[in-house]
């Protein structure tokens, strides 16, 4: 990597990656750290024309690492990863409103020997609240530049950026290190905890001995003990204990209450307090919105609100889209020589693709919203509020964030279980993730919702039938997993609960830039990581509803052919003109465009596909499903986003079969030219994926998607775990194969029985 590399940290919610974005102009790179399930995001920018590469390590209270993350942060800026650049200088981003807690990380930075820029972020929100900050006399004593920012509005940033320059160019990296007062006999300890660092070939640093000898049973020491000779391992532990035995305390402690005395004296001198001008809004507004009881209804609210919004306001958008692809599929079709060619291009790719693309806005909204929540500061009260929720199926607040996240994608929710300190709600939560209504289900969603279930308006039509229904299919999930994860405590993740702290960060007004960058992300994500799998399933699925090819028989009137229909075998594909003449129908085969492109009537019901659906039909008729749903179903095990893209690959194939059938037939029965025939069959063209379900049937003629059938398929697709990245994350952060492949079996059977439940009750009502 060239350029210098400068490492960001800082606890949570102080806008660290406010002053990363600033510092990058968003350019940036996300990806996990290599070996660990912690996301990380990598910038470039220029500091006086120099290159420099910006890390935003994981928000971190301390650098006594308890759980993976924060094992980064310490790793990445003492050099002891491998596979990650050496960190020439750190910048420690803290909350101006917080000092006391956010220098403890500060001077802990500063003890690893590295160039410290300090900026104190949120400075407008300090001085609101009648603090005045001396930054001189602070990094005077810090022994760093401080730099006062608002990084939201881009205050501060050139300062910052020539502070860091200069600390690059060790104009500054000669300046004492902080003077924390500790105990002589702490200090001696930690001189000769270095010396065995030293001998090791690990990295030497005051703040590196000190972690070693004061994280007993962290992080930190399963790390780096492992790496010391063993005399050296015997030194360390030996001097731990001698050293808490003279202090008759632990080092933690002793370190801790040194540190805060030293933070608590120097900002006697360098912070004033004033005339407070915060009129204490943030006060009453969290005296309503984390109320016991006014808080969750008030949670609620706003998430049926959301879930209205996102349907209402992106249902015309989606039909704009699905009206622009039917027209080009058409046009493509007419214009590419060749069946093979037109039909994979025209019904296979932009069929299949097309039918889930044409959901991007109501992922984008969805990304919106949660991105306003997150930045306004409720989303912190939303998990505080939750935490009395969780305390009795043995989670705490702590695993709402990743379930949150888990509305998205199940991938980075996964990972955003590392912040979990208890090893056994960390797997719990891990379990329920998937249960979470991600974003690739949305498409299924809309798909149902959009086509079976009426735009009903409730309230004067601030609510809808179809908001509702998304938002008990979403609400699903949620009361699924809260049960599941007490039962995974009471059984096989049997242990002690731990307590749940949680800062409250200040209410904030969203910066559009930065939302702006979240929602696109979400959707060039979606986009491009989901539409190579989109693309590489939908062409499996259409060589399987395209092959083998056969010639069509010779002869009019097959017993085989009135044979499977006396036995009512499903009917795809079938474009015959069935006449009746005395007791026996006359099968008059039909010669269209489609029939050709798919080869011979009945193709798609012969096919490769075809065969194995109706094969496994047994098992999907109980939800009230036929093989060509049962199918699309089954091939969206590698990702749920499949299912659309596959009803569109075989209704749309299906459709053109039938569209040619009703042509011949209208013309053969009715000698009324070719014309009304043309126009029929160009109106059924442009039917879109709804219109095809909408008219599906079973072979007697009775109707596929009935209300009963569609909640079954909603609550299937809302239960099931059809999605191979997410096992693999799952495997990789639990470090076994045995939690994710129980996952996946434990839902399927779970899905499956909650559509069986809900079609045969269905149907017993109606």
């Amino acid at each position: 990597m060239r350029g210098a590399v400068v490492a960001v940290a800082g606890n949570p919610n102080t806008g660290k990656t406010e002053v990363f974005n600033a510092l990058t102009g968003l350019r940036q790179a996300t990806g996990n750290y290599p070996g660990v399930t912690v996301e990380r995001s990598m910038g470039k920018g220029q500091l006086n024309g120099r290159p420099v590469h910006f890390i935003d390590l994981p928000g971190t209270y301390s650098l006594a690492a308890r759980d993976p993350s924060e094992q980064v942060t310490v790793d990445v800026i003492s050099g002891r990863r491998a596979d990650d650049p050496s960190v020439d200088a750190v910048l420690a981003v803290a909350d101006a409103s917080n000092l006391e807690r956010n220098l403890y990380l500060a001077t802990q930075l500063r003890e690893l020997g590295k160039p410290v820029v300090v900026a104190l972020n949120m400075i407008d929100i300090a001085e609101r609240r009648g603090l005045h900050i001396d930054t001189e006399a602070l990094g005077k004593a810090l022994g760093c530049t401080v730099i006062p920012v608002c990084a939201r509005k881009r205050q501060g940033i050139a300062a910052l950026r020539g502070a860091l320059a200069a600390a690059l160019s060790n104009e500054n990296g000669g300046l004492a290190q902080p003077a924390v007062e500790y105990p002589d006999e702490l200090l001696d300890a930690v001189q000769q905890a270095q010396q065995q660092l030293t001998a090791s070939g690990e990295p030497a640093s005051f703040g590196m001995a000190l972690r070693l000898l004061a994280d007993a049973g962290g992080q930190l020491e399963h790390t780096l003990l492992p790496v010391l000779t063993s005399a050296g391992r015997d030194k360390v532990l030996a001097l731990r204990e001698q050293t808490e035995s003279g202090l008759q305390d632990s080092i933690a402690s002793v370190e801790a209450q040194s540190r805060y005395a030293w933070i608590r004296k120097i900002l006697e001198g360098a912070v004033q307090k004033g005339k407070l001008t915060d009129r204490g809004w943030t006060a009453w507004a969290d005296a309503v919105l984390v109320h016991r009881v006014a808080g969750p209804i008030l949670f609620a609210g706003i998430m049926l609100l959301v879930f209205q919004a996102i349907f209402a306001g992106s249902d015309p958008v989606m039909h704009e889209i699905e009206h622009a692809f039917a027209d080009a599929s058409a046009a493509v079709d007419a214009a590419i020589p060749g069946e093979i060619m037109s039909s994979l291009i025209a019904h296979g790719i932009m069929g299949g693709v097309g039918s889930v693309l044409i959901f991007l806005p109501p992922i984008l909204m969805l990304a919106l919203f949660i991105a306003l929540l997150e930045d306004c500061g409720y989303m912190a009260r939303a998990a505080f509020i939750m935490d009395r929720v969780f305390k009795w199926c043995g989670l705490s607040g702590k695993s709402f964030i990743p379930l949150l996240t888990g509305f998205g994608c199940a991938i980075p929710a996964i990972m955003a279980t590392r912040t979990i300190e208890s090893s056994r709600e960390r797997i719990a939560t891990t379990l329920i993730v998937p249960l979470m209504s991600c974003a690739a289900r949305l498409p299924v969603y809309a798909l149902l919702i959009g086509a079976f279930i009426p735009a009903r308006p409730f309230l004067g039509g601030i609510l809808g039938l179809q908001g509702l229904v998304l938002f008990g299919v979403y609400i699903l999930g949620l009361v699924i997993a809260l049960p599941a994860a007490w039962l995974l405590n009471r059984t096989v993740l049997k242990s002690e609960a731990t307590p749940f702290l949680l800062e409250l960060p200040t209410y904030k007004a969203p910066r559009l830039r930065t939302i702006g960058h979240k929602v696109f992300l979400q959707g060039k994500d979606f986009v491009v990581n989901a539409g190579s799998i989109i693309l590489a399933m939908t062409v499996v699925v259409w060589a399987l509803a395209f092959f083998p090819r056969e010639e069509p028989e010779p002869d009019t009137g097959t017993p085989a052919v009135f044979a499977a229909a006396q036995h009512q075998q499903p009917t795809v594909g079938y474009a015959y003109d069935w006449q009746s003449h005395g007791d026996m129908p006359e099968v008059v085969p039909a010669h269209s465009p489609a029939e050709e492109m798919l080869g011979r009537p009945g193709q798609l019901d012969n096919s490769y596909l075809g065969r194995m659906g109706r094969s496994l039909e047994p098992v999907f008729k109980p939800v009230g499903w036929d093989w060509r749903v049962g199918t699309a179903v089954i091939a969206a095990f590698p990702a749920r986003e499949i299912v659309v893209a596959a009803m569109g690959a075989i209704f749309y194939l299906e459709g053109e079969a039938e569209a040619g059938g009703h042509t011949h037939a209208h013309s053969h029965g009715h000698d009324h030219g070719h014309g009304h025939d043309d126009d029929h069959h160009h109106h059924h063209d442009q039917e879109g994926l709804r219109a095809r379900l909408q008219e599906a049937t079973w072979p007697d003629g009775e109707p596929l998607f009935t209300l009963p059938m569609v909640a079954g398929l909603l609550v299937f697709t809302a239960l099931c775990l059809q999605c191979g990245p997410t096992l693999a994350i799952m495997r990789r952060t639990t470090g076994s194969w045995r939690w994710p492949l129980s996952a996946f079996a434990a839902m399927t059977l779970l899905a499956y029985g909650g559509a069986f439940l809900t079609y045969q009750l269905g149907m017993w009502l109606l």
